[in-house]
C-alpha cells in the first residue's frame, strides 16, 4: 500500500466515522514498516455541542467502516483481530512506573533459581521470599501467590516451564563455583521489621510518621546492593518492588523531620500553611506583573527582578508542598504494607519455631 493510498483510506473512514458532526485531524505515519494512519478528533461536536465519549461500539463500527473501504480497494483486512492484546490491568501498572506481578515473580525466580540444586531447594527458596506454594512441584502446573494478589501465577506462564527448570537446577549441579555461592547466600531467617521495631523502639527516637517512614526506608534499603547484601530483605514482594522509590521516600522523610511532624493532623495544617503563603506570594508577584506591563523602560528590569525573586520563595514552598500531599496520600498504603510484611514474619517465625521444637 502506497502512503497516497492509506492516507485516502484514513480520510474517507474519518468523514463517514465522524464527518458530519465532528472535526478530524488524519495524519499518515510513515515511520514504521506499516504504513498507518492516527486520527485526532475534537471531542466537542460542532453541531450538536455533545461529547464524543468513543465507547468499545464505537471502535468496531470504526473498524467495519475501514474494512469495507479496504476491501472496495482490493486491499486486505484482518479478520476477527482482538483490539487490545494483553492485559490492560498490567499497561496501566506500566505507564505508573511499576512492575506488574508477574515481573516482580519473575525476578524472584530467577534469583531463587541461581541458588538451587534441586525442586526442593527452588520452593524453599520461594517460600522464604513470602511466596505461598498453590501447586507443588509435582503438579501439573507450579503456581504461587504472594498476600495481596487476587491470584495465583503459573510459573510456565512467565516462561519457567518444567523442562526450564530443570535445565537450570541441572546446569547448577555441574557448576563447580555453585556450591561456593550457595553457601555464601544460606535462606533467609530473620524477620527485618520485627527487629527494626524492637529497635526504634527501644531508642524511643520517634514516633508517628516519623517512625513509620524511618522502619519504611530501613526496610528498603535492605533490598538495595547486590544479591549478598540482601539475606534480610523483607518478605513481601510488593514492598520490595517499594524499593524503586527509595529516594522519593528519603525526600519525605527528611521533611517530616525537619518540621517535626509527627500526626496526619500536623501535616494536614503544614500543608494548608504552606498553600497560604504559596497563594499569598503569588499574589505580589501577580501585582508585580501587572505593574511591569504599565512600568517606564527604566522601571522595568527592576520589576522583573522583583519578580524573580518571589518565584525562587515560591518554587521551594511547592516542592514541600508536593512532598507533603505525596506523605498523605501514601501514609496508608505504607502502613498495609508493613502490616502485611509484619503478619508474613510473624508466620514466618512461628513456623521456624514449630521446626524447632519437632526436632
Amino acid at each position: 500500500m502506497t502512503p497516497e493510498e492509506a492516507h485516502r483510506i484514513g480520510m474517507e473512514t474519518a468523514t463517514r466515522m465522524w464527518g458530519k458532526d465532528y472535526e478530524v485531524v488524519v495524519t499518515t505515519h510513515l515511520n514504521t514498516e506499516n504504513i498507518h494512519n492516527h486520527f485526532v478528533v475534537n471531542s466537542v461536536s460542532l453541531r450538536t455541542g455533545r461529547k464524543f465519549e468513543n465507547h468499545i461500539s464505537d471502535h468496531y463500527r470504526l473498524r467495519e467502516i475501514s474494512d469495507e473501504i479496504c476491501r472496495n480497494l482490493g486491499k486486505s483486512v484482518l479478520e476477527n483481530a482482538t483490539f487490545y492484546g494483553g492485559d490492560k490491568g498490567a499497561y496501566w501498572v506500566k505507564k505508573c512506573d511499576k512492575l506488574t506481578h508477574r515481573e516482580i515473580l519473575k525476578r524472584d525466580v530467577e534469583h531463587c533459581l541461581s541458588l538451587s540444586r534441586s525442586p526442593e531447594d527452588l520452593i524453599t527458596r520461594l517460600k522464604s521470599m513470602g511466596y505461598e506454594i498453590r501447586n507443588g512441584y509435582d503438579g501439573k502446573n507450579i503456581s504461587v501467590i504472594a498476600p495481596g494478589w487476587q491470584r495465583a501465577v503459573r510459573l510456565s506462564s512467565i516462561g519457567y516451564t518444567r523442562e526450564v527448570l530443570n535445565e537450570w537446577l541441572a546446569e547448577n549441579r555441574q557448576d563447580i563455583y555453585f556450591y561456593q555461592w550457595r553457601n555464601a547466600n544460606p535462606v533467609r531467617k530473620a524477620t527485618p521489621l520485627l527487629y527494626l521495631e524492637i529497635e526504634f523502639r527501644k531508642a524511643q527516637r520517634m514516633d508517628g510518621l516519623t517512625l513509620i517512614f524511618a522502619i519504611f526506608i530501613e526496610l528498603l534499603r535492605l533490598c538495595t546492593g547486590s544479591v549478598e547484601q540482601q539475606k534480610n530483605r523483607p518478605l513481601s514482594p510488593m514492598l520490595r518492588e517499594e524499593v524503586r522509590k527509595l529516594d522519593q521516600n528519603i525526600d519525605d522523610y527528611k521533611l517530616l523531620c525537619t518540621e517535626n511532624i509527627g500526626t496526619a493532623e500536623e501535616l494536614s495544617l503544614f500543608s494548608e500553611g504552606l498553600q497560604q503563603k504559596i497563594t499569598e506570594l503569588e499574589a505580589q508577584r501577580n501585582s508585580v506583573r501587572n505593574h511591569i506591563r504599565r512600568a517606564s523602560p527604566d522601571d522595568e528590569p527592576a520589576l522583573k527582578e522583583q519578580a524573580k525573586e518571589i518565584t525562587k520563595q515560591i518554587t521551594p514552598l511547592r516542592s514541600q508542598l508536593k512532598s507533603a500531599q505525596r506523605i498523605a496520600d501514601r501514609m496508608e498504603p505504607i502502613r498495609q504494607l508493613l502490616d502485611q510484611e509484619r503478619q508474613m514474619e510473624q508466620k514466618e517465625r512461628n513456623r521456624i519455631r514449630e521446626r524447632s521444637y519437632e526436632r
